[in-house]
């Protein structure tokens, strides 16, 4: 009897054996299949939205890089403008703008774009001066509205230059830094620039 047991046990074992090794030989590598094919589309699908983010960043790059072209462009006009032959409204709105756009398109750490916000506040100080200096007043033996509007001319040169060399990589970020800092602390109120400068009226411009 106990062999007859041994026996059906041993031949269970077989038919156990005929069947397990088979399915075994089909479902392992066909898991093994699945999962390889599980890890290939989660690093497809990684790549794909690294590079749908690497290409949304160089647009834009690309948006930033012309935005701030048409803030350089803008700011030439201000180089050699003369506010008492044409009106100026509508380049400081121009500008304004161009500004606007060039700081909706940069990230929002980029220190540019507070730099520039800072420069224009000096710009528009300066050629608001230059707007409304009058022709009869003279500081230190020049009269005053020459001398307001080379400083004025002269901000936009500046502008031009440094923000020209942020966006080609020369202007480091420490420099818009150190500069933005001096803005911050020069927009402090402050006595007029023209206090205790001698004023006197122009020759023939007494009443």
């Amino acid at each position: 009897m106990d062999e007859i047991w041994a026996w059906a046990a041993d031949d269970g074992l077989r038919l156990l054996g005929d069947i397990i090794i088979p399915v075994a030989a089909i479902l392992i590598p066909t898991i093994i299949a699945v999962r390889v094919a599980r890890r290939e589309r989660e690093r497809a699908e990684s790549a794909a939205v690294e590079e749908r983010a690497a290409r949304a960043a160089d647009e834009q790059r690309a948006r930033a890089l012309a935005a701030g072209g048409n803030v350089i462009s803008v700011l030439a006009s201000f180089v050699s403008m003369n506010p008492r032959t044409i009106d100026m409204h509508g380049h400081l709105a121009a500008l304004r703008g161009s500004i606007a756009v060039y700081r909706a398109w940069i990230p929002i750490d980029d220190i540019s774009g507070d730099w520039l916000a800072l420069k224009h506040t000096q710009g528009m100080k300066l050629w608001g001066a230059a707007m409304t200096a009058p022709d009869v007043t003279i500081v230190n033996d020049q009269p005053l509205f020459p001398v307001a509007l080379s400083a004025a001319q002269q901000w936009a040169q500046d502008t031009i230059e440094t923000f020209s060399g942020w966006l080609r990589g020369d202007t480091s970020e420490a420099q818009l830094s150190e500069e933005g800092a001096d803005l911050l602390h020069l927009a402090r109120p402050r006595p007029s620039q023209w206090a205790g400068a001698e004023t006197t009226e122009a020759p023939g411009q007494h009443p």
